[in-house]
């Protein structure tokens, strides 16, 4: 006689959990070797400039010294998260699959932070050939001498 709720003979499926950060793991170096930074594809299509910070050599490896940090939290997750769920530790991987999203976020504004950095008080300026007016600032970077 079967009791509700059982399966006799059912084998339970072992199945890999959702690792996050994998796919932005293998992904992210292709693109820095391509000399696309996901951090500055984002930014370029969130501000409306598309690709045209690629012209800038400071903000292309300000973008690129940026996303390392954001590709070591895509790195570090599943080399916490498999080893933890290869050894059945399920209390463990739950716990770090809470962390887990607050830790990404934190190295999303940490790479930000090193980009802003990097990029400092330097302002591109635009070929005169593209026709493109860029606005200064109000006050001025250089030191001018007075007369």
């Amino acid at each position: 006689m079967r009791s509700h709720g059982t399966v006799e003979g059912a084998q339970a499926v072992e199945r890999v959990p959702h690792v996050e950060g994998l796919e932005q793991s293998l992904v992210t170096p292709v693109l820095l070797l391509l000399g696309r930074p996901p951090m500055g594809l984002a930014v370029g299509l969130i501000t409306g400039e598309r690709t045209r910070w690629r012209r800038c050599a400071v903000r292309r490896r300000a973008f690129s010294k940026g996303n390392l940090v954001i590709l070591a939290g895509h790195v570090v997750m599943p080399a916490v998260q498999l080893p933890l769920f290869f050894s059945g530790q399920a209390v463990a991987l739950g716990a770090v699959d809470v962390f887990g999203p607050i830790v990404l976020a934190l190295t999303a504004l940490l790479g930000w932070r090193v980009y802003r950095s990097c990029v400092g008080t330097h302002r591109c300026e635009a070929p005169d050939h593209l026709g493109i007016e860029i606005s200064r600032p109000s006050h001025c970077l250089e030191r001018t001498p007075r007369s």
